[in-house]
């Protein structure tokens, strides 16, 4: 559908911190619990680190485990970085149609109960938001990269489990793609603790791509704090010792 604005800015708070530093704008965010409705989004120490990395690093590149909370992540960066940055194109790509729908679903969750002064919004449809700063978030797939990038210079691309990519896929949308990103543009890649592309292992090694080299981040399994033993133990018993570990980055 399309909007003049949802929510008049006069109902809400202007935060000066939540502009400048990222980690304060999650604060004011509230996700949507499938049982609770609406909680305070409350962030581990190793969360805060990996939205400081992506505010501060323009190329990074993310290796983590399973239930590490990167997803959420990646929709908080994407909306405040939106937000507050008039004009800018923010693109998510996601390995499927299900997985960019989520992450749109959770930035919309995130903008709607938002509580601070933010932009109102002149489109609003399931992939995409155009903000009235003419900012724009795209959340797609990997597959629709020609047809969605079509004419576009981005300011920001999101590349969701890039690492899950085959070696074929991802050099077609490569190629497609990183010549796209405006001259001070930024890029976030992630990926699982074992990659099916041979160009994930080489940036998290540090080879230089299109002149840029990514700054790596790891996320260990053993870093998310909550986790029992027995959940842990019963996981083992399902898939092994071996998968377990490379499942969740141990």
């Amino acid at each position: 559908m399309t909007v003049e604005r949802i929510y008049p800015l006069k109902k809400f708070i202007k935060s000066i911190g939540a502009a400048k530093d990222v980690r304060n704008f999650a604060r004011h965010l509230k996700y949507n619990h499938p049982t609770n409705g609406f909680q305070d989004l409350k962030l581990y120490d190793f969360q805060n680190g990996l939205l400081k990395r992506l505010q501060n690093k323009n190329f990074n590149i993310v290796r983590y485990g399973r239930q590490s909370g990167v997803s959420t992540l990646l929709a908080v960066y994407a909306l405040w970085y939106a937000i507050h940055n008039p004009g800018r194109e923010v693109y998510i790509f996601s390995g499927n149609t299900e997985s960019s729908q989520h992450i749109m679903n959770m930035i919309k969750g995130f903008y709607e109960q938002l509580r601070l002064e933010k932009p109102g919004v002149t489109e609003y449809y399931k992939d995409h938001i155009v903000f009235e700063t003419n900012s724009r978030i795209v959340s797609t797939t990997y597959q629709r990269n020609h047809v969605d990038l079509c004419g576009v210079t981005m300011d920001l691309m999101v590349c969701d489990l890039f690492g899950c990519i085959s070696d074929s896929d991802v050099k077609e949308f490569v190629d497609n793609s990183f010549y796209r990103l405006s001259k001070d543009g930024r890029a976030v890649l992630t990926t699982p603790p074992t990659p099916k592309n041979t160009l994930t292992k080489d940036l998290y090694d540090g080879i230089e791509f299109y002149g840029k080299k990514f700054h790596k981040f790891n996320i260990f399994g053993s870093q998310i704090p909550n986790r029992s033993t027995k959940s842990e133990d019963d996981s083992i018993e399902q898939m092994g010792c071996e998968k377990f570990k490379k499942e969740f980055n141990y």
